[in-house]
């Protein structure tokens, strides 16, 4: 059972609540990303320890927040123990909310990695103005976009975002079918975006293809 103490006080256990949730929102993301465990934190309860009010009539609460909840394939289940919580430089943007969101759908298997992929490259380009300028400020190197660029146009009726087209020849130097290779390439990819949006230490080196799966 993990037990959040406020530091400061609020008016009842709804202000309180909505003063935690962003922390263990935090903390869920961060697992996520950096630990490949995705976690959900229950409030079970909130107890009122200062029965006194301060002058301005508030009270201090302290939620019980139950251990991280793991969901799994067929059923949910209590983690022994609590992951690694978030560094204060970690938060989690607007972007990095919506990314998450769509990308668990692939991990899901509810979405195809080259959808979410397409999306996730058009929606850097709006957010920062242009493919270079994205590629500029999350320090990515521009043959990465371009090769996720190319992967995502790819024509593939089972696996593709297009059931026709031409194959750009700039992936692994053929045209063919979107590969298995090519699918786990883009989701290691998008964790690296994600992780890029929401912690500036992540941006501390460029990303490069040598940092991800290889393409043979």
């Amino acid at each position: 059972m993990l037990t959040a103490t406020p530091l400061e006080y609020f008016r009842g256990p709804d202000e309180g609540e909505r003063a935690l949730r962003p922390h263990l929102s935090r903390w869920e993301a961060y697992s996520e990303l950096t630990q490949a465990m995705p976690i959900r934190f229950d409030l079970r309860n909130w107890a009122v320890v200062n029965r006194h009010p301060n002058p301005k009539g508030s009270v201090n609460c302290v939620a019980s927040v139950s251990d991280a909840v793991v969901p799994t394939d067929q059923a949910v289940v209590d983690h022994p123990s609590l992951p690694i919580p978030p560094p204060d430089s970690f938060d989690q943007p607007a972007p990095v909310e919506i990314l998450r969101e769509r990308w668990r759908d692939v991990i899901e298997f509810r979405a195809l990695p080259t959808v979410e992929g397409y999306f996730m490259l058009t929606y850097l380009e709006s957010l920062f103005g242009s493919r270079a300028q994205a590629a500029e400020e999350l320090r990515i190197d521009r043959a990465v976009l371009q090769m996720l660029g190319a992967i995502t146009v790819a024509p593939d009726p089972f696996r593709g975002r297009k059931a026709r087209g031409e194959r750009p020849r700039t992936v692994r130097g053929r045209v063919g079918p979107v590969s298995s290779e090519e699918e786990h390439w883009l989701v290691a990819l998008a964790q690296q975006v994600m992780l890029r949006l929401a912690d500036p230490q992540f941006r501390s080196s460029r990303l490069t293809r040598g940092d991800l799966p290889p393409l043979d």
